[in-house]
């Protein structure tokens, strides 16, 4: 028997590595700042305190490093950090959902190409203020990009007012600055030099505890490392450790990381940025009722078309006979129901004796209400599923799928820790 196994960011919390984004955040605005938004004032359109905080922070290198990692996604997500700032509530684990957000708020500006109209069109939609725009600073996407198009001005970034400008392709730009800072953060501050060194030489640290969870969950129904893949959902590697095997170099060779990985550094044993993927959902642009202008503008942010563009060439194997899918720290959010599906497909869940196996860990074990939303979320999955696979053949397959797997017994919970799995937490 062979088996897959599905990892999200729950694997690296669960071992008590900082990957969430707001630990992400905290970093960024250490080494970079905030923008401050008293620093200029007046007449709107001839003032950018994202340019007056780049310039202060050329002038004075002793407080910020703005000059130098200021980009419009970085600036945009610690001025909503910035609460003073925003009356909207912001979900900072949901990071994606808030580019794709704020990408289709920016397409009523997309038909005017020029920097200048541009400009025009976006100090029209704000209005005056009284003169100073961010003492209300309700709309935030639209002043936030009013201020960026005025440092792409005061930078001289358009040479003519009139030239036309492609701003989702600059944004994209941007984004891959964004995403580089994050690589960067995760190579400083999550899988260090130091923690490398210590996993190397088998000494329990955050690395080592994510790796001896993720070989339970492999050898749970006794599997074996060799009979494994991983569709990883994260950007840390796991088992890679610069030539020295432990036995895990099979399963390494079988991991892929589908958002982008980090890079190995053998000579000097430490990992350097590479390209990492935050790409927005862009299934709902395939059935929605998106315009071409949309689809368009959007498609080049989304996961499908990035990972297409990425240089990342591994791939699952899934001829193989699959017997068993694992679950663990993956939320199951509808995002990712493209990646199930197919996978859901091409094991013929529903005709086959495919077993699913959902873990979950402390943070599910210890509080209802977690586990209450893991169970939620399990279900979300194989009913929506069922609905979308069957709703053109039988509806009654559709709404059965998760009934039948349990009178199967093909699905099942299972709780686990550094020390083992158990079936049952409560025996």
């Amino acid at each position: 028997m062979e088996q897959l196994i599905v990892i999200g960011n729950g694997l690296d919390l669960a071992a008590g590595l900082q990957t969430k984004y707001d630990d992400f955040f905290r970093w960024l605005k250490n080494n970079m700042g905030e923008i401050d938004y008293t620093r200029s004032s007046g007449n709107i359109g001839f003032s950018s305190s994202i340019y007056n905080e780049v310039e202060s922070s050329k002038k004075d290198n002793s407080t910020t490093k703005f000059a130098e990692m200021f980009d419009f996604w970085s600036g945009w997500f610690l001025t909503i950090n910035g609460a003073e700032f925003i009356n909207d509530s912001i979900e900072w684990n949901d990071v994606e959902n808030q580019i794709d957000n704020v990408l289709r708020r920016l397409l009523k500006y997309s038909e005017d190409l020029k920097y200048k109209s541009l400009l025009d069109s976006v100090k029209y939609s704000i209005g005056e203020d009284d003169g100073n725009w961010r003492k209300s600073f309700k709309d935030s996407v639209d002043h936030y990009f009013q201020d960026w198009l005025c440092y792409l001005g005061n930078e001289q970034f358009v040479e003519k007012w009139n030239e036309e400008i492609d701003f989702y392709k600059i944004l994209l730009d941007e984004l891959n600055k964004f995403e580089a800072k994050f690589a960067q953060y995760l190579c400083d501050e999550v899988i260090s030099e130091q923690k490398v060194s210590q996993l190397i030489r088998e000494i329990p640290n955050e690395l080592y505890d994510r790796r001896k969870l993720l070989e339970n969950i492999t050898q749970d129904e006794s599997f074996s490392l060799d009979d494994t893949q991983v569709l990883n959902f994260n950007y840390t590697p796991i088992f890679k450790v610069f030539g020295v095997e432990q036995g895990f170099k099979k399963l390494e060779e079988n991991i892929r990381y589908i958002h982008g990985s980090l890079k190995e550094d053998v000579e000097n044993k430490k990992y350097v940025p590479d390209q990492v993927i935050f790409g927005i959902d862009d299934t709902a642009l395939i059935d929605g009722d998106e315009s071409d202008l949309l689809r368009e503008n959007l498609y080049r942010f989304g996961k499908t078309y990035r990972i297409m563009n990425s240089e990342d060439e591994s791939s699952l194997d899934l001829n193989r006979k699959i017997e068993m899918i694992k679950f663990y720290g993956h939320s199951l959010n509808s995002a990712d129901y493209a990646y199930f599906q197919s996978i859901f497909d091409k094991v013929d869940l529903y005709g086959s004796n495919v077993e699913l196996y959902f873990y979950y860990g402390d943070f599910e074990k210890d509080n209802s209400e977690n586990q209450s939303k893991f169970m939620d979320r399990i279900y979300k999955l194989i009913g929506t599923y069922g609905q979308n696979t069957f709703k053109n053949t039988s509806e009654i397959k559709g709404k059965n799928l998760l009934h039948k797997l349990l009178l199967e017994g093909r699905i099942k919970t299972r709780y686990v820790s550094t020390k083992g799995v158990v079936a049952d937490p409560k025996s």
